[in-house]
């Protein structure tokens, strides 16, 4: 099953997705209204949750716009809010959203989600590749899994197929063996798993008129995951598209889980930020690419002035929000192949490829202009920073030294500063 997520909070869709994957929803995350109506258009989801708050519109006119756009009403969608207005609760309702939901009662939510989770289950989600030349079995199958929810393309060939599955993605291919054309079913299968596209570990169900051990043997062999003999009983067509689908869904969920919990060991927790474990990693190979090629690489270390102070007088849970936001700051001021890390308290790095270091110098002033008038949780937040140019052959730590170095010296001569050398 799929979800969208449309919260402009980094970690709070992490918490969404995570919640969500425990019930078996694999989710998309997008940050804005308008990447939220590019997704629903582009894709059929079974959930939607999005927050009332999205930048540049509410939740409720992202929410209208895509019912005028037809986007949705076929799913449950919620809205996820801090708190609300009742007006405000009363025309999202009216407008067909199915609940607000309140990021203070997850609890609350996690069991509304268990419940649409549970009563989507209960019929299947997805898209079936039917390759049959006959036209009274086609009919059946369609008919069979119509019933069972899934959307049916039928083609009497497997050259037809082919080409239809090199362009669109499918949850399961159902072939005969024997088709109109030049190409058996057999061809299909070793075809499919040849490739390397998105259908290449598709779900494949063979189905013969003939019931010859060998046929099952090399279609089987080929990279089929089942076979049924015709005629094909309406239960047990049932059966064996549910346990395939049903096995597709245990190895997404398990190839989620991975990508989860990769993810969570290469970021920090509380901004989302790389950590030092994929530095470790990802350092190397971008330090070795730049002294081939000759590129520059500027690295800017970012120390949150006073942190200490701001953690004692007000608590951990007002640092962790400074940190939460000075976090954003440092993301937003890099380029997409910048490399902003968290490196443990409150040191950061925003690791710049194909950056002098004028430009370095440039953008660490723009975040500390930035950071002075950022004011999270109420407070005045500084930091001081040390730039500094990569010589070739630099390791990675003997360049953070160096950075580390024009901080403290920023520092020593009054803090909210940025030094370069």
């Amino acid at each position: 099953m799929k979800a969208l997520i449309v919260e402009p909070s980094r970690f709070f869709a992490s918490v969404l997705s995570s919640m969500l994957l425990k019930y078996g929803f694999e989710a998309d995350v997008v940050n804005d209204g308008e990447a939220g109506l590019e997704a629903l258009s582009a894709h059929p989801y079974d959930l939607m949750c999005f927050a009332f708050a999205l930048g540049s519109m509410s939740g409720n006119d992202f929410f209208l716009k895509a019912k005028m756009q037809g986007l949705v009403g076929h799913f449950p969608a919620f809205m996820i809010t801090s708190g609300l207005d009742p007006r405000q609760r009363l025309l999202a309702q009216n407008m067909g959203v199915t609940d607000c939901l309140l990021k203070s009662d997850m609890a609350s939510s996690e069991r509304l989600i268990e419940q649409m989770a549970r009563e989507a289950q209960e019929k299947l989600h997805g898209r079936v590749l039917l390759v049959e030349d006959s036209f009274v079995a086609s009919e059946h199958y369609r008919e069979v899994l119509a019933g069972m929810g899934l959307t049916v393309d039928h083609f009497k060939t497997a050259e037809e197929a082919l080409q239809v599955l090199s362009n669109r993605q499918y949850d399961l291919v159902i072939t005969d063996f024997m088709l109109e054309g030049e190409k058996t079913g057999l061809w299909l299968v070793r075809k499919l798993r040849e490739s390397k596209g998105q259908n290449a570990g598709i779900p494949i169900l063979a189905v013969s008129g003939f019931e010859e051990p060998k046929r099952k043997i090399d279609i089987l062999r080929a990279g089929a995951n089942d076979f049924v003999a015709k005629p094909v009983l309406t239960e047990e067509l049932e059966l064996r598209v549910r346990n395939l689908f049903k096995t597709q869904m245990l190895l997404r969920r398990l190839e989620m889980q991975f990508q989860h919990m990769r993810e969570l060991a290469l970021h920090d927790q509380l901004t989302g930020l790389y950590n030092r474990h994929y530095l470790d990693k990802r350092i190397p190979e971008l330090f070795a690419d730049c002294d081939q090629h000759g590129r520059s690489i500027a690295v800017i270390a970012i120390d949150i002035d006073h942190f200490k102070q701001i953690n004692d007088s007000q608590g951990h849970h007002v640092g962790d929000q400074v940190l939460e936001a000075v976090a954003q700051v440092i993301l937003d001021s890099g380029r997409k192949d910048a490399i902003a890390a968290r490196l443990g308290g409150e040191e950061f790095m925003l690791l710049q490829p194909d950056v002098d270091l004028v430009r370095g110098a440039m953008r660490a002033e723009g975040m500390r202009h930035r950071l002075e008038t950022l004011r999270p949780a109420g407070l005045r937040v500084t930091a001081s920073m040390g730039v500094v140019l990569r010589n070739k052959g630099e390791a990675f730590e003997q360049l953070l030294q160096r950075a580390d170095k024009l901080v403290y010296a920023a520092k020593q001569q009054g803090r909210n500063q940025v030094m370069a050398g």
